[in-house]
């Protein structure tokens, strides 16, 4: 594998800050951190579980960081479940009042977005399409220009979104 190398940065800055949500992509975030420190030498990342000792400091750590990733779950209801809203998949992450805040405080602060959208129905993959509908108005135009690099799980095709998202955060650290 290739190696490159994340510019230095002071103390308590990060490169990139994994924002995530819970219920449905927690795995997919250390998966993505621990492949980010496999393939870019230095690299800080921020992941909540690892880095954060207040949720009042999100907004905090959103600013103190390079870029943001944004990692695309949701969940589509069980077929059994009479209580499923129709239309079936919906988006976890603009479900999540903290991905939200996290996400708000990215576009504050002109934050380059990158976005990775789990493909996996069994991990939290649901169309994009999903996603866009559920993103409040105010920030569908700057969350759905940023660049877009779908997650895979099959190790060959892992390999290849690592590849487009590293090079995503070349451009962006430039």
């Amino acid at each position: 594998a290739r190696v490159i190398s994340a510019m230095g940065l002071p103390d308590g800055r990060y490169h990139v800050f994994l924002s995530h949500v819970w219920s449905s992509g927690q795995d997919q975030a250390r998966a993505l951190k621990g492949q980010l420190q496999r393939y870019v030498q230095n690299i800080q990342p921020f992941l909540d579980v690892d880095n954060l000792d207040d949720t009042a400091r999100l907004e905090e750590h959103v600013g103190n960081s390079e870029v943001v990733i944004v990692l695309l779950t949701g969940s589509t209801p069980a077929r059994s479940c009479p209580s499923s809203p129709p239309g079936g998949a919906r988006s976890d992450y603009f479900g999540s009042a903290n991905c939200l805040r996290e996400l708000h405080a990215a576009v504050a602060r002109s934050k380059p977005l990158l976005l990775v959208l789990e493909t996996d129905p069994t991990h939290g993959g649901v169309p994009l399409e999903v996603h866009r509908s559920a993103c409040p108005a105010e920030l569908r135009a700057k969350v759905f220009s940023a660049p877009l690099v779908t997650w895979h799980r099959l190790r060959p095709f892992q390999m290849c979104s690592m590849r487009l998202l590293i090079a995503e955060l070349l451009r962006a650290w430039k």
